[in-house]
């Protein structure tokens, strides 16, 4: 199908005018209505009603939308595989486990672009489980995670550590009472979750399970509770909402680990990026 009827589709749903879509389209709205039309007989069914000053969608309208979305958001993701894959300069796609963004030092990215001109970056958060997968189908070239792997191929190194510290809206509370009532517990990994059950095995009656500490943030703004988190997120979280240290609480420390495969023909670059992110957590400044 033309995808250039499926854009005019979607524009069409929402300004539900047809002189006002061809202005955004920068088109005629007599060419507008043509397209309209051809795709109404490609897919022989009617898609709007007209009306005096504006149109109706019909209910087959409706439920195109969002495969029409779909299908316009795969050719971009098309397109810039392309592009990645036929532009000269050096790319370097990074997935990471979500809530591992938030709480690492985004300072290595600068000096990488500062070090090397021609560099692009694409960055993107899965779990953790996907990541394997992701490298060995070259859908990705450097992962960041809180979880090692192992295999012929694929490097692990730990890049430092993350400290957990328990944070709380509330004051005044015992420790058994934040845990047992308001407690949003974070999946920061397996190894804080094993950490965590050997002084809190009741965790698994928490009401609230989230997967990045960014949804406890958001939770927190508005209910009672308390969170592992590390003090960073916290610092961010000030203008939205106070949490205070509690500091009979147990800190945990989970361990960070960058993963690539050895064959990879970037491994050059992504080895300088692991340099630079270690290099960091351990309050040092990259080498040039």
């Amino acid at each position: 199908m033309d995808l250039d009827l499926a854009r005019t589709f979607l524009e069409v749903c929402q300004t539900r005018h047809f002189g006002r879509a061809a202005d955004n389209l920068h088109l005629t709205t007599s060419a507008v209505s043509a397209r309209i039309r051809s795709l109404e007989n490609e897919l022989k069914s009617r898609l709007f009603i007209r009306l005096h000053n504006e149109i109706e969608l019909t209910d087959t309208a409706r439920r195109l939308i969002p495969q029409f979305r779909s299908l316009l958001s795969l050719w971009e993701q098309a397109r810039f595989i392309a592009t990645v894959e036929s532009d000269p300069a050096p790319n370097l796609n990074v997935i990471c486990t979500p809530g591992l963004w938030e709480s690492s030092n985004p300072a290595w990215v600068k000096h990488m672009l500062a070090s090397r001109a021609d560099l692009r970056f694409r960055f993107e958060t899965i779990i953790s489980s996907e990541i394997f997968g992701r490298l060995h189908l070259n859908k990705a070239d450097l992962g960041i995670t809180l979880e090692s792997h192992s295999g012929d191929d694929v490097r692990c190194e730990q890049l430092g550590e993350i400290e957990l510290g328990l944070y709380s809206d509330t004051s005044g509370r015992a420790l058994q009472e934040i845990i047992s009532s308001d407690y949003i517990h974070v999946d920061w990994g397996t190894s804080f979750t094993t950490q965590f059950l050997g002084v809190f095995s009741e965790y698994l009656n928490t009401r609230i399970t989230v997967s990045t500490a960014r949804i406890a943030a958001d939770l927190l703004v508005d209910l009672p509770g308390s969170a592992y988190f590390p003090q960073n997120i916290v610092e961010k979280m000030k203008p939205f909402v106070e949490l205070q240290l509690v500091m009979e609480a147990p800190r945990f420390r989970v361990p960070v680990y960058a993963v690539y495969l050895a064959s990879n023909h970037k491994a050059e670059l992504i080895r300088e990026a692991v340099a630079a992110m270690r290099a960091l957590t351990a309050g040092q400044q990259p080498s040039v």
